[in-house]
């Protein structure tokens, strides 16, 4: 039974790792297209993080489909995008919320409060989507 549990323990540890290798991929290009738009284009920072929120999306999912969870609950991939897209459209939400209150009323730089809402979502993300759209 304890070696059920270690494998459980051990299995889950890789994909909450490849995951967040995953996450960083996906977030370099989210960075980067909220640093190109706010800085370069002058377009504002919660625009821009919705911008690059979608972006950084659809390479989460591509990756996460490909290298973390490898057997959907779900035949039609359409739906499970679509639902991956919620739990990630609830992320960003609560993304946007907390930069909003760190940057507008705390005044601190909209990159360092994108750094604390990714740390805050990414636990979020991966266990709903984990739970709700993917076998073990």
């Amino acid at each position: 039974m304890k070696t059920l549990e270690i494998d459980r323990f051990s299995y889950h540890f890789l994909q909450l790792t490849r995951y967040g290798i995953v996450g960083l991929v996906a977030l370099a290009f989210d960075y980067f297209i909220l640093v190109l738009l706010t800085e370069y284009a002058h377009i504002n920072h919660l625009s821009s993080a919705i911008a690059s929120f979608i972006v950084g999306l659809l390479i989460n999912y591509n990756l996460s489909i490909k290298f973390v969870f490898r057997e959907s609950k779900l035949s039609d991939k359409r739906t499970e995008f679509i639902i991956f897209s919620i739990i990630g459209v609830f992320g960003l939400l609560l993304t946007v919320t907390l930069m909003w209150l760190l940057t507008d009323f705390l005044s601190v730089h909209y990159v360092i409060s994108k750094a604390v809402a990714v740390v805050t979502v990414f636990f979020l993300n991966f266990y709903a989507r984990k739970i709700i759209l993917f076998k073990d």
